[in-house]
Formats: C-alpha cells, sequence, structure tokens
C-alpha cells in the first residue's frame, strides 16, 4: 500500500458495523480507514498522527465519547478535517451548531450509497480521490446467509493470482455454501467494483435482523387488513383476485423500507405507524390497491410491472405525508375554497394548498425511488378538465401514471366514504362530465362495464 495513501478515521461504537462500512470506503476508494470506537479513542488517534487524516466520520452519540467532543476538540486545536456525522440520529436531534460544522450529515445504513457519494465529493475537492481497482478481500463470515452470491466470488492463490470459486448469481445451497467454508476458508475476494455494492446488501441483511430482533411484524403498518371493506368490494363488484391484494402489501412494505433511509421520511411515517386512527394509514393502502388493480385488472400499461407498481406505492405513501391531522380532516372544505379562490389565513388552509409542492420536495432528496415519484405527487390534485390545483393541468398534460394515480386517488376517497357497500355506478354516473378523455374516459369505462356485468 503506498504510503501517501488518504487515511479516513472511522467512528463508532458499533464494532460490526464500522467493520462493514471501512470495507466498503476501501472497496470504492484508494484510501485506508483507522478506527475508533467513540470521542476520546478518537482524539488519542488525531494526535497521534499529527492530524494528518483526510476525513473524519463519525456516529453522533455513542458512550465512549460524542461526535460532536471530536468537533469541538478539533475546534479548540484549530485543525481543519472535513467531518461527516453518519448517524440514526435526525437533523432536527442535532444542535445547528455540530451541523454546521460539519461537511455533511448522512443517515445509518446508508442503503443508498449517500456516505460513499459524499466521502467521494470531500476527497474530490481535496484532489486525492482515487478509484480502488483490482480486488478486495471479503470476510466469508459476512455472506454466508445470503440467498446467493451477490458478486463473482475469487479465492486468492499462492503465486497471487485470482481463481474464480462462485459466479455471480449462484445460488448459496448446501454444496455451495460448503465450498466457502471448506478448509476453514476466511476470506474471499471480489473485483473492487463489486466490493461497495456486496457489502451495502450485507448492510440491508444486518439491519433487517436488527429489526426483526426488536420488533416483531405485527408493529409494522398492517396494510391489508385495514382495507378489508374496501378490497371485499372491488372483489364483490369486479372480480378483483386477491393477487392484487398481495401486490399492494408487498410493495407497500417494499416502500416502507426504503422510507427508513430519508431521516424526514422516517420522522413522518413514523407519526403514520404510531397511530392508526391517522387518515393516511387506510387512504394509503386503499389508493395502492385501487392503482395496481386498475393496471392488473383492465391492462393499462405495457411498462414494467414491478418498477411501475412500487412508484406507485411510493407516491401514494408520501403524497399527503406533510398534512396534519387538521388539514386531512378539513380537505373538503379546503378544496371547496381553492375551487372558489377563498381567501383565508388559516396556517393548516395554507398547508393544505402547498402540500403537493411540500411533497414533491422531500421525494427530491429520496435518490432509491422511482424517478417519477415526484411529478405524480407534485400533479396529485389536479383534475383533467383543469380545475385542479396548484398548476391547473388539462387532461393532455397528464403523464400515464399520473392518469392512474389521480383517477385511483378520486375513485379511492370516494370508496373509503361508502362503508362496506360501495356503489360503483354511481361513482360512475357522478364522474362522467369530468373524465371524458384518454386514459381517464378509458379507466371510467372499464369500471362501469366491469361493474355491470
Amino acid at each position: 500500500m503506498k504510503n501517501n495513501i488518504p487515511q479516513i478515521l472511522l467512528v463508532d461504537d458499533d464494532e460490526q458495523l464500522r467493520e462493514l462500512i471501512k470495507a466498503s470506503i476501501e472497496s470504492a476508494y484508494e484510501v485506508k480507514v483507522q478506527e475508533a470506537n467513540g470521542g476520546h479513542e478518537a482524539i488519542n488517534y488525531i494526535q497521534e498522527s499529527n492530524s494528518s487524516f483526510a476525513l473524519i466520520i463519525s456516529d453522533y452519540a455513542m458512550p465512549k465519547g460524542n461526535g460532536n467532543l471530536i468537533l469541538n476538540w478539533l475546534d479548540k486545536e484549530n485543525i481543519k478535517i472535513p467531518f461527516i456525522f453518519f448517524t440514526s440520529y435526525f437533523s432536527n436531534q442535532i444542535t445547528k451548531s455540530d451541523l454546521e460544522r460539519s461537511f455533511a450529515l448522512v443517515t445509518k445504513p446508508s442503503l443508498d450509497g449517500s456516505l460513499l457519494k459524499y466521502i467521494g465529493s470531500a476527497l474530490k475537492q481535496m484532489k486525492i480521490l482515487n478509484l480502488r481497482e483490482g480486488y478486495v478481500r471479503i470476510k466469508v463470515d459476512w455472506i454466508l446467509d445470503l440467498p446467493r452470491a451477490l458478486a463473482d466470488y475469487y479465492t486468492k492463490e499462492i503465486n497471487n493470482n485470482f481463481k474464480l470459486l462462485l459466479k455471480r448469481g449462484t445460488p448459496l445451497d448446501t454444496s455451495e455454501t460448503n465450498k466457502l467454508s471448506k478448509d476453514n476458508l476466511k476470506q474471499i475476494w471480489v473485483k473492487a467494483e463489486e466490493g461497495a455494492p456486496l457489502i451495502s446488501a450485507i448492510i440491508q441483511r444486518l439491519e433487517l435482523e436488527i429489526k426483526s430482533q426488536k420488533e416483531d411484524w405485527s408493529s409494522t403498518i398492517d396494510w391489508h387488513n385495514k382495507i378489508s371493506e374496501v378490497t371485499h368490494s372491488f372483489h364483490k363488484a369486479m372480480g378483483w383476485t386477491q393477487q392484487v391484494e398481495e401486490l399492494a402489501t408487498k410493495n407497500l412494505q417494499l416502500v416502507e423500507k426504503k422510507m427508513q433511509e430519508i431521516p424526514q421520511l422516517r420522522e413522518l411515517f413514523d407519526k403514520i405507524k404510531n397511530n392508526n386512527g391517522h387518515y393516511l394509514y387506510k387512504h394509503c393502502s386503499a389508493l395502492t390497491y385501487v392503482c395496481i388493480g386498475l393496471i392488473q385488472q383492465f391492462n393499462l400499461i405495457e411498462e414494467d410491472h414491478d418498477n411501475v407498481y412500487e412508484c406507485l406505492a411510493a407516491a401514494a405513501i408520501i403524497h399527503d405525508i406533510t398534512l396534519t391531522e387538521d388539514a386531512a380532516e378539513k380537505r373538503d372544505l379546503y378544496r371547496q375554497w381553492i375551487s372558489e379562490n377563498t381567501e383565508n389565513n388559516e396556517d393548516s388552509f395554507t398547508l393544505y394548498k402547498e402540500h403537493p409542492e411540500l411533497a414533491a420536495h422531500i421525494v427530491r432528496s429520496w435518490s432509491s425511488v422511482h424517478e417519477d415519484v415526484e411529478a405524480i405527487v407534485m400533479h396529485h390534485h389536479e383534475r383533467p378538465d383543469g380545475s385542479g390545483f396548484p398548476f391547473k393541468l388539462h387532461s393532455e398534460e397528464f403523464s400515464t401514471l399520473s392518469c392512474i394515480f389521480n383517477f385511483s386517488h378520486d375513485l379511492t376517497e370516494y370508496c373509503l366514504t361508502q362503508g362496506s357497500e360501495i356503489n360503483f355506478k354511481d361513482f360512475c354516473d357522478k364522474r362522467k362530465n369530468l373524465y371524458t378523455t384518454g386514459l381517464f374516459r378509458d379507466m371510467l369505462n372499464k369500471i362501469e362495464s366491469s361493474v355491470s356485468h
């Protein structure tokens, strides 16, 4: 290893996560990572190294010295080292002073790769960015529980050549797992460009294991059972199958996990999760069910359905997430005020008018979500006749997914006011003058045709 290779100090009290993050960083960049278990040990290492670290990455709260202890010491000694907080804390749980002194705040476990991106950005600013080449080591213990090989796995021969052991995608059944554990094999090698994605998958699996230990499955949102009246009505009136329910639940759960990556989303979502009387609790799940059902039962699109389903589930969860319960409860009144151009300084009314744009703004920071979600969320209160808000779009300005989402949104709200017996014919009769063109008209016709048969 080169003597002038940049050094990074990684500070965290979780030894297992620290070891994995170190491996991920060293897989991506030509750097050497020094580990510390808390603020006090980190300060000792900085002193011993004569402040030679190019970058410090630290948790915020640790038993053996918090991250801001390091920041305060650096300020006192007038030492300038870029500092990244890597923590499960939200930004509103960290003091403004600490945030202002840091290069970035990254939320654990950073499954979207944002930690590596910020590290790369910091190294690039210092003109010391070099990507890792060749092969990197991976502990065998880390990969034994994975369902399949997530990279090409190699062994290193005595002559320093690399020999392919398992190809990417190979299921790790008993025979293949034996290959990894034979001869007391402690480590395998993967190509450097595959190292960080592999470790990200390992960390994700670790996080899910930890989550399952801390809380049972029933503590997550029980999407399916909260909309049983709605699903029963669609099955009874139009023959929608149980597969629609299963697809809706699956995609809502996928999105729920992805939301843990963004502090603001996680905080907002927890408010819904901890209050099963919240308006969004049923609204999100019913809306996802209707979106997926329209596509699946009526063959509305020919695109990759898996991506589209997850996209619509994400939009369903987030489109109203900035609303307070007060604003949600008054939504019918507020829509009337908007249509009548009524002026009112009520805070919850202002929030209601702005909530599509506020939610879309949050989506912009959610890099792992489908690119169409932002526009769907921004336009979810538009109507094909131009009477919606905030932009008064007309039908020809809607994307296909926005058409499906907005129609589903309207149908969902109607269904949730109907109780156990939903009158779909009444819905169709009341919307004939609104949904008169394109995909909007097609969906209304398909609903009407299904009900009549």
